[in-house]
């Protein structure tokens, strides 16, 4: 018991140091000191990555279960596995995976770094996390071509802009003016918190959503009518890649 102990301080330690926000989880195996063989050295695969220490053999192996998004950070993981001693495995997945996986009991990440706390506190039901900090706030962005924004009269020629509400965007839908591609709200973080995002917006005043806000029928029109501007949807963000048919790396990007 007291080398268990021992190892779980020390994953909480490395996790801390890994992400600082990773939320470690209990229940779940500690470390795993034999090669999975998920990747070889520094090595990665399209979902799972592998960061070994560069000091030599590590002694322990820490498994996160990670939003995609962490990919960006990949030079702190690295840094904090040669401080450490410690190899980190990012296993890449969705949200909605994340979720799951929190659902089922953690399975065996030794901790989860999703994009957003939602997903915690929509899939922790067990209350297996037992530590949680957050690392950064990445806000979802409505990007729209200059020549649109110019037409619908958001922005003057020298690219100058005015402000824009969600009730102008609702607007410019309404008029069948403006349709845009935006990622799943039932599969993807950025879809999610851009449909509560204008939820939010159209209802207008402070605070949170409240059960009689989702029962406002008024609110369901207007989000409804909003949302009927999506022409293109997907599961992931990368729906808007640069390559794709808009070239707008953004979660939403309007037509």
């Amino acid at each position: 018991m007291g080398i268990m102990s021992s190892l779980r301080r020390r994953a909480a330690v490395v996790a801390a140091a890994v992400c600082a926000g990773a939320l470690a989880l209990t229940g779940c195996t500690a470390f795993n000191n034999s090669d999975d063989g998920t990747a070889d050295g520094n090595g990665a695969s399209a979902t799972t990555q592998t960061f070994q220490p560069s000091g030599g053999k590590p002694t322990a192996t820490l498994s996160i279960a990670s939003g995609s998004e962490n990919k960006e950070v990949a030079t702190a993981i690295q840094k904090a596995a040669d401080q450490s001693n410690v190899a980190v495995t990012m296993h890449y997945m969705g949200s909605l995976e994340i979720m799951n996986a929190l659902k089922a009991g953690g399975q065996n990440y030794d901790a989860v770094w999703p994009a957003s706390s939602m997903w915690i506190s929509m899939g922790d039901a067990k209350h297996i996390v037992k530590d949680a900090a957050s690392t950064s706030t990445t806000p979802i962005v409505f990007g729209i071509a200059k020549s649109k924004a110019v037409k619908l009269g958001w922005a003057d020629d020298s690219g100058a802009t005015k402000p824009v509400s969600t009730a102008d965007i609702l607007a410019a839908v309404s008029d069948g003016k403006l349709t845009f591609s935006m990622t799943s709200a039932t599969q993807s973080n950025s879809g999610a918190s851009a449909y509560l995002a204008f939820m939010t917006a159209l209802r207008g005043g402070d605070g949170p959503l409240t059960e009689a806000d989702l029962a406002d029928d008024q609110l369901k029109t207007s989000v409804t009518k909003l949302l009927s501007g999506v022409d293109r949807s997907s599961g992931s963000s990368d729906c808007c890649s640069p390559g794709s048919a808009s070239g707008w790396p953004a979660a939403e990007c309007p037509a």
